[in-house]
């Protein structure tokens, strides 16, 4: 196989960028690094450091070639007195003491032979970087008696450490998404909230713990309701859709009222879970409700938040805040959700389906525009 421009060999290079960019840790990527190192860049000992954050302590050492004594006096006496690593850390480029070194530089790196007990003449050192900022280093070395590195090997050990840097930034970013995703599911089993996050054609993304356990112990069909309210939010793009869920196969029997929104700007919908009260499949609720309670009820159908609401009604928050009390009174229902299907399903001003799936008008649907507040 043909070498590549940078001098990487590709026989063993594919191989190593497959293996580090497939591994989920830092710790993965080390052990990768470690069985291929010795084949890119044939040397005699190597060391992996990853710093503290913000400083030049290292918390990970791995090494090989070299005795733990030389790796502690190194870290005790050496790093202070390396010119190799003064010049890294300094411009954040890859430096070898056989080609960047001055004479003098060069008496000062001797230091590491003699405490190495003559393993470490000559090595390279490359900076592992993240965001701008310095996590650690790639260091390989050689006994006296090897030859000098080239600098094609100085550009190949670059190269690795470009890519381990941008593995370890991966491994992180990864590990922050899980550790924000357990925070997320632990929140939602706290709140004991039902809700199910899908794809647009209803494919389940998440489901919550309270979700799961409702869906189990009432046994609800999925397939009509909920993918009816998804289809409904791409087909429509309304602001809200609104469904019942049988517990089993009769439409009548009283199962879930299923509230969906987009997510925007993610591509998918969140789905609310709630149970509606025995009493609502039984009233004739709208009957009762007068013209202003039956306009606020059709703006709670379309997803309006009161603010929204008082403004597209003309009339102040606190008396839409009575309005929907009194309203849940009338209607004997226990929230907006239930209060919205109802409407939807009872009042014919809104578009009904043969599956029990309401449709609230689209957000595209015109409001009043915002006159001032009478109390």
């Amino acid at each position: 196989m043909a070498t590549p421009r940078s001098g990487l060999p590709g026989h063993s290079f594919e191989p190593f960028l497959f293996a580090l960019h497939s591994s989920r840790s830092p710790q993965e990527a080390q052990a990768v690094f470690g069985r291929f190192v010795f084949k890119l860049v044939p040397s005699s000992g190597y060391g992996w450091y990853q710093f503290i954050p913000g400083t030049a302590e290292p918390y990970v050492i791995h090494a090989r070639g070299v005795s733990g004594r030389f790796l502690d006096r190194y870290e005790s006496e050496g790093r202070s007195r390396d010119p190799l690593f003064h010049r890294l850390a300094a411009r954040l480029r890859t430096v070898c003491s056989d080609l960047d070194l001055s004479a003098r530089e060069r008496r000062g790196f001797e230091f590491q032979g003699s405490i190495s007990s003559g393993r470490v003449a000559r090595a390279i050192q490359a900076p592992l970087v993240v965001a701008g900022e310095l996590i650690g280093t790639l260091n390989v070395s050689r006994e006296p008696s090897t030859r000098q590195f080239t600098p094609g090997e100085v550009e190949r050990l670059a190269v690795i450490a470009r890519h381990v840097s941008i593995a370890i930034a991966r491994t992180q970013r990864e590990s922050e998404l899980a550790d924000r995703q357990r925070l997320f599911e632990k929140t939602s089993d706290l709140l004991s909230l039902p809700f199910v996050v899908s794809r647009p054609g209803g494919e389940m993304i998440f489901a919550s713990r309270a979700a799961k356990a409702i869906l189990d112990q009432r046994r609800i069909p999925l397939t009509s309701g909920w993918r009816a309210t998804t289809q409904m939010q791409v087909d429509d793009r309304g602001r809200v859709a609104i469904a019942r869920l049988p517990s089993s196969g009769e439409m009548g029997d009283a199962g879930l009222v299923v509230r969906s929104a987009r997510l925007d700007g993610t591509g998918a919908l969140v789905s609310f879970l709630e149970e509606p009260s025995t009493s609502t499949t039984r009233a004739e609720p709208t009957a009762v409700l007068s013209r202003r309670e039956r306009e606020i009820a059709g703006l709670v159908a379309r997803g309006l938040n009161n603010v929204e609401i008082a403004a597209a009604a003309s009339i102040s928050r606190n008396t839409v805040k009575q309005h929907l009390k009194h309203m849940f009174e009338k209607m004997q229902v226990r929230s907006r959700a239930e209060l919205a299907v109802t409407f939807a399903t009872r009042e014919r001003q809104v578009n009904s389906f043969p599956d029990g799936v309401a449709r609230a008008p689209s957000s595209d649907a015109p409001v009043p525009p915002p006159r001032p507040a009478r109390p």
